[in-house]
């Protein structure tokens, strides 16, 4: 199975079904190096982090508007919103695979402003 083909996999589970301990402890390494500075390395700490955003947050809408692979690597982007009213964040979720799990894991995220000075959006 390709990166890709593994990152799908978790996208479905993750951010389109929600659910966070099954896409986890599918196709996340127990030992998931994390490069999220409010966050330890291992992949229990990640899911507590968003089993609890998700009790906060239910209505948390995570559309994906592009994945990008490369060789062992690959990014995510998608726009993150606690409900339909909020602008929510730009999120680019990097993953590296490794025998069929994702063993390294980088974001950058950007919240999306009220005001753009081009009519681009962040999408």
């Amino acid at each position: 199975m390709s990166a890709r083909e593994v990152v799908d996999q978790f996208i479905d589970l993750f951010y389109v079904k929600k659910e966070v301990r099954l896409a986890f402890e599918t196709w996340v390494h127990p030992d998931y190096i994390q490069h999220k500075p409010s966050l330890p390395d291992g992949r229990e700490p990640v899911i507590v982090f968003l089993e609890k955003l998700l009790e906060r947050f239910p209505d948390r809408t995570f559309t994906i508007h592009r994945v990008i692979s490369s060789d062992d690597l690959v990014a995510v982007h998608c726009h993150s919103q606690a409900t339909p009213e909020d602008l929510g964040f730009a999120v680019v979720d990097i993953f590296r695979v490794e025998d069929c799990h994702m063993v390294e894991h980088w974001d950058v995220v950007q919240s999306v402003p009220a005001h753009s000075e081009n009519d681009n959006t962040m999408f």
